[in-house]
């Protein structure tokens, strides 16, 4: 929900800097129409996910989130120097190119998207900002990751899809509280050993790494689009995976150790070249869905029987 906060400005203990940097990013973006002629920037009492030009603060009255999403911005106004407490900056949609180096002064930010932009690069600067849990930078033009990305220790998730990226750094790894990483619709051909949740449909991989096998922690592997032709033979060792997603690649077999994914609910095997099947995958205890179509199987197992007569939907 969003309130006036014009009056809000005046009236409020706000820090005068704070009120100050809001009323210079009134008049900035009032020139791009937002939040339209004479009206301030509105004050979000839940969350400013949706909103253009949108603030929220904490109980010390500062200002510590703030929406510029869809503001046409080509630079960034500097206006923002004056909210240390940020921790939530939201500036996805504009027209950003580069980034200036006095962001890396918000110091608190946690949360940083920067999706929809022209952005080609990421500054190497950005792995000194240490409280940053999740960077959003899907839909630009980057073509690398910075190498001092793994400095960024409490990142929880980054999601760079829809660039440019030909390759990931292998430092990437170092990042122990990663949990989420989205790198689909870019151009990579390799991937780094060391990897949690992993989505990286729609590139161009061949082959992946035989360490694949000891992510322990890995829940989700997208692996959709790609030009797989074999798998390494220790994907038994992912404990934790619940869903596998290897359509429309060009798999001619799977490995007899996928039945050891003790977890696994989801198999997605469409679209292949599958000639046969292990027979190890009707033990797998947790399977709710098998999806087998378009691919070159003679004929099915009569295993198959019992993992629908036990619930599994099976597709074939």
């Amino acid at each position: 929900m969003l309130e006036e906060g014009k009056q809000y400005y005046s009236d409020s203990s706000m820090q005068i800097n704070e009120a100050t940097a809001l009323k210079e990013l009134e008049q900035q973006l009032q020139v791009n129409g937002i939040p339209g002629s004479g009206k301030a920037l509105p004050w979000a009492t839940g969350g400013i996910d949706e909103y253009s030009g949108a603030v929220s603060i904490n109980a010390e009255q500062h200002v510590t989130s703030l929406s510029l999403r869809y503001c046409a911005l080509a630079s960034l106004p500097e206006a923002l120097m004056l909210l240390p407490h940020l921790q939530h900056l939201d500036l996805a949609g504009n027209r950003l190119k580069v980034l200036p180096a006095w962001l890396q002064r918000l110091s608190h930010l946690r949360t940083l998207y920067l999706d929809n932009n022209q952005l080609e690069t990421l500054p190497e600067w950005l792995g000194d900002m240490s409280e940053l849990e999740e960077l959003h930078c899907d839909a630009n033009r980057l073509t690398s990751l910075p190498a001092k990305i793994n400095q960024l220790r409490k990142l929880k998730r980054l999601s760079v899809y829809h660039n440019r990226l030909a390759s990931i750094p292998a430092t990437i790894g170092e990042l122990v509280g990663l949990t989420d990483l989205s790198v689909g619709h870019n151009m990579l051909t390799t991937l780094p050993a060391s990897l949690w949740q992993l989505h990286a449909m729609n590139n161009h991989l061949t082959t992946l790494p035989a360490m694949l096998g000891n992510l322990s922690e890995l829940t989700t592997l997208d692996l959709r689009n790609n030009q797989l032709t074999t798998l390494p033979t220790t994907p038994g060792d992912l404990s934790k995976l619940t869903s596998l997603d290897l359509r429309n690649n060009t798999l001619v077999a799977i490995p007899e150790t996928l039945s050891k994914l003790s977890q696994l609910r989801y198999l997605d095997l469409r679209a292949n070249r599958l000639l046969t099947l292990p027979e190890g995958l009707k033990d797998l205890p947790r399977l709710e869905k098998l999806d087998l179509r378009w691919n070159k199987l003679r004929s099915y197992p009569t295993w198959i029987q019992q993992l629908e007569a036990r619930g599994c939907l099976v597709y074939r």
